[in-house]
């Protein structure tokens, strides 16, 4: 009988310890900032997104373009400056653009039950363009950073807060 107890004690114990917990990402009722950088430029937006995952970009730099507003909405896409607005087909973002890959990795995220839990790290890892993303979330699903893989785009999420 004890050399039965012995290993049924070890493989509950191993059993026990393996315990997964299940983080999903998220992405609504959020505000946070964002900052982007590529081999040629900087950018820096804020960012808010709704109850329904809507997404507003507020650009920051570079200053020319400081104060543009792109909405990405469940029906429709639009850009607001200087008072004036426009609607915004998605197709009409250049896709190498910070914005479309930060955009897609969001929807992405959006639509994804579940983080891949790795190396002490939750991301999701999606392909855009023909070119690889990995985007990094806390431990809670908030959303830390989107790395290009082989490439040199790198956005930084910043100050995120869950809005009430």
């Amino acid at each position: 009988m004890k050399k039965l107890f012995l290993p049924f004690l070890i493989l509950c114990f191993i059993c026990g310890c393996s315990k997964t917990t299940t983080v999903k990402p998220q992405t609504q009722n959020l505000k946070f900032n964002i900052e982007c950088t590529t081999n040629k430029e900087k950018y820096a937006f804020s960012a808010h997104s709704d109850n329904n995952s809507n997404l507003t970009l507020t650009v920051k730099k570079p200053e020319t373009l400081e104060n543009l507003k792109i909405i990405f909405s469940n029906t429709t896409n639009k850009i607001e400056f200087l008072g004036l607005e426009k609607e915004l087909p998605l197709d009409n973002l250049e896709k190498e653009s910070v914005l479309r890959i930060f955009y897609e990795g969001f929807l992405k995220s959006k639509y994804t039950s579940e983080l891949v839990f790795q190396e002490n790290e939750y991301f999701l890892e999606y392909r855009f363009n023909e070119n690889k993303y990995r985007f990094n979330f806390s431990q809670n699903g908030l959303p830390l950073s989107i790395k290009g893989v082989g490439n040199d785009i790198n956005i930084l999420i910043k100050g995120v807060k869950i809005l009430n």
